[in-house]
């Protein structure tokens, strides 16, 4: 029953129609959680925490702050400078046969 209902919700999920616009407000954390989700766990772990979900809830809030202020400090600016380049412009080829 939960198989079923999970492959369902999944493709459910993957049918909607979302607008693109609907996402560019919400940050892209995935390259930090990406970077700082092991070693993060590991600090964590190292405390010694008092099981896993323990350990999975405390290192995924610590990866979440340190993906954000990557994606604030470094991927944002990053991203301005990658639209603000100019394009080059393609220079039509000259044929040798032309006058």
């Amino acid at each position: 029953m939960v198989a079923t209902a999970g492959a369902y919700l999944l493709f459910w999920v993957g049918f909607i129609q979302v607008r693109h616009e609907d996402f560019r407000a919400i940050p892209d954390l995935s390259y930090g959680l990406y970077l700082y989700g092991w070693p993060v766990e590991k600090l964590v772990a190292s405390v010694r925490c008092r099981g896993p979900l323990s350990v999975f809830a405390v290192s995924l809030a610590g990866a979440l702050l340190l993906g954000y202020a990557s994606y604030v400090l470094v991927e944002r600016p990053a991203l301005k400078l990658k639209r603000a380049r100019p394009r080059a412009v393609p220079v039509p080829a000259v044929s040798a046969a032309e006058p």
